[in-house]
């Protein structure tokens, strides 16, 4: 619907400017509303963290989330991750070097 919204705004310039005869979204009502989230609080995470599930493939998906939540990776990142990424840094502090997808940064 976001997308209709926008396309309605450049339809509206373009007849103010001339460039077109008219509307045809005239009477069409955009009702997009930005979608609320519920963020996860330290709280609940730490309550995933505890939790064990009797099945191990669950356990190691919940590991995989809390990853990607704590180090903002998303799920091609942690895929494509291997032990190379994994170095050691300055002050002895473990660090994960590798190239973000979206944005092609370092």
């Amino acid at each position: 619907m976001k997308h209709m919204q926008c396309l309605k705004e450049i339809i509206d310039r373009s007849v103010s400017k001339g460039w077109v005869v008219s509307n045809v979204f005239g009477l069409f009502r955009c009702r997009y509303t930005d979608p609320k989230h519920d963020w996860l609080t330290m709280r609940e995470f730490q309550a995933l963290h505890e939790h064990h599930f009797s099945n191990e493939k669950l356990n190691v998906i919940k590991d995989i989330f809390l990853f990607s939540s704590f180090t903002g990776l998303s799920y091609q990142e942690v895929y494509t991750l291997r032990p190379a990424n994994i170095i050691t840094g300055n002050r002895s502090r473990t660090e994960l070097l590798m190239m973000k997808i979206t944005t092609k940064a370092q």
